[in-house]
C-alpha cells in the first residue's frame, strides 16, 4: 500500500476545472482516459491521478459537448466549458453574423419570465464578446443583458459559483469606457448585479467604478454610485475607497449628489469613523449641499457626530424632511439641547404640521425641559432636567 501511495504521489495528478452548463447535467458526466486511478469529482473539478496527459471527453447527451483545454497533463490543471455543440447553433450563429439587432440579441442571450436563455455554444458566446464592440449602440446595450449572467451569480446564471470565467477579460472596462451614455448608464447600474469575482474583475469592476461616479453624464454618476454601495458590500470596492469617491460627489448637483449621500449613509455599516472617515465631515458636507439627505446621513452615524446647536438649528428650519429615529435619539441622549432648539424653532403657537408630528414622536419622553419645550402635559415621575443616560449604541 505504502508503494502504491507512493507511486501516485510521483505521478502527480491532472486536474480539469470545468464549468458545466446546468441544463447540460454535471462533471460526473465526464470521462477521463489515460488516468491512472479514481478521479476525485467536485462542483467544478475533477482530479485524476497521472503518470502522463489525461484526456477529458463528454460522455453525457450528445447535444452538449467539452470544450477548452481537455488534454491536461500531470501536475497540471486545464480550463474547460461544457456547452452546446457548434452543430447545433448553426443559424443562430448565422443571424449574429449577417443581421444581427437589439432583438435578435434579446432572443437569443437573454431570459424571458419563466423561460430560460437558449443555451448557448462555445462560438455563440465569442459572438456576443464581439458584439461588444458593434457600430450600432442599441446592439451593445442588449449585449450587456445578455453578457451579465456570465457575470456572477444571478439566478439566470448557466454555470455555478466555483465554474472557471468564461468571458475574456477587459469586456468591463470597454463597455463602462463606451462612447454612448446609455451604454455606459446601463453597465452602470448592471454593475451592482456581480457576485463572487475573481481577483481579476475585482480590479476591473472597481476601476471602472472610479471612472463612472466620475462620469460627465448624471446619470451614469447616480447609477454608478448606487452600484457602488453593493460593491462594498460585496467587498469589491474597499469601504473607504467607497467614502472618498462618494465624499468628492457629494457636491454634485440633483441626483448624482443625493445618490452619493445616500451611499455615506450606506457605509455605516460597512465601516468606522477614523482619521480617513469622519462622519462628522460628512454631515456638514452633505447639510451644505444636499440638506434634506442630513438627515439619514446624522443618523447613520449618530453615535460619531456630536449634538450641533447649529446644525440642528438648519434642519428643523430649513428642511421639510424630519426623522424619527434621529429625533428620538437626541431626545435620549441631549434633551436639554434639544428642548431649546424645538423652543427656538417655533417658540409659539399655532404649530406646524412638522412641529406637531415630532411632538407625537417624542411624547414619551420623562424629561420636564423637553416636555414643556413641546407643550406636553405633565407626566408622573419626570426625572427633570437630568439627562437619561442611555447606550449610544441603541437604535429605533
Amino acid at each position: 500500500m505504502i508503494l502504491i501511495l507512493l507511486s501516485v504521489a510521483l505521478a502527480g495528478t491532472a486536474t480539469l476545472h470545468v464549468g458545466v452548463h446546468r441544463q447540460a447535467g454535471g462533471v460526473y458526466n465526464i470521462a477521463a482516459d489515460g488516468a491512472t486511478g479514481l478521479c476525485v469529482a467536485g462542483p467544478a473539478r475533477i482530479s485524476c491521478p497521472a503518470e502522463g496527459t489525461v484526456h477529458f471527453r463528454w460522455g453525457g447527451d450528445a447535444a452538449w459537448g467539452l470544450t477548452g483545454e481537455v488534454d491536461v497533463a500531470a501536475g497540471e490543471v486545464g480550463v474547460a466549458h461544457v456547452l452546446a455543440i457548434e452543430s447545433s447553433r448553426v443559424a443562430e450563429r448565422e443571424l449574429l453574423a449577417t443581421n444581427v439587432t437589439r432583438d435578435v440579441v434579446h432572443a437569443l442571450f437573454v431570459a424571458a419570465p419563466g423561460l430560460p436563455a437558449l443555451p448557448p455554444s462555445e462560438g455563440m458566446v465569442h459572438d456576443l464578446e464581439r458584439l461588444a464592440r458593434h457600430p450600432d449602440p442599441h446592439v451593445r446595450r442588449a449585449v450587456i443583458e445578455g453578457l451579465v449572467p456570465f457575470w456572477r451569480h444571478m439566478s439566470t446564471d448557466p454555470f455555478i459559483a466555483d465554474a472557471p470565467e468564461i468571458l475574456e477579460p477587459g469586456l468591463i472596462t470597454l463597455l463602462t469606457s463606451d462612447a454612448d451614455v446609455r451604454v455606459r448608464r446601463r453597465m452602470a447600474a448592471r454593475l451592482k448585479e456581480l457576485r463572487a469575482l475573481d481577483p481579476g474583475q475585482v480590479a476591473e469592476v472597481d476601476a471602472a467604478l472610479s471612472r463612472l461616479v466620475s462620469d460627465v453624464k448624471p446619470t451614469v454618476q447616480k447609477a454608478a454610485l448606487t452600484s457602488l454601495k453593493v460593491a462594498t458590500a460585496q467587498g469589491v470596492t474597499a469601504a473607504e475607497q467607497s467614502w472618498n469617491k462618494s465624499m468628492a460627489r457629494v457636491p454634485t448637483p440633483g441626483a448624482p449628489g443625493r445618490a452619493a449621500a445616500n451611499t455615506l449613509a450606506f457605509l455605516a455599516k460597512e465601516t468606522v469613523s477614523s482619521d480617513r472617515v469622519v462622519p462628522q465631515e460628512a454631515v456638514e458636507l452633505v447639510l451644505l449641499h444636499h440638506r434634506e439627505k442630513a438627515w439619514k446621513v446624522w443618523f447613520a452615524w449618530r453615535g460619531d457626530v456630536p449634538f450641533n446647536r447649529a446644525n440642528v438649528d438648519i434642519l428643523l428650519r430649513d428642511t421639510v424632511a424630519l426623522h424619527r429615529g434621529l429625533m428620538r435619539y437626541w431626545a435620549r441622549v441631549e434633551p436639554i439641547a434639544l428642548a431649546d432648539a424645538i423652543r427656538a424653532w417655533e417658540p409659539h403657537a399655532p404649530h406646524s404640521g412638522r412641529w406637531n408630528v415630532s411632538r407625537t414622536w417624542l411624547a414619551d419622553t420623562d424629561v420636564r425641559a423637553l416636555r414643556d419645550a413641546l407643550e406636553l402635559v405633565d407626566k408622573k415621575a419626570i426625572i427633570g432636567d437630568k439627562p437619561i443616560e442611555t447606550d449610544a449604541s441603541k437604535t429605533d
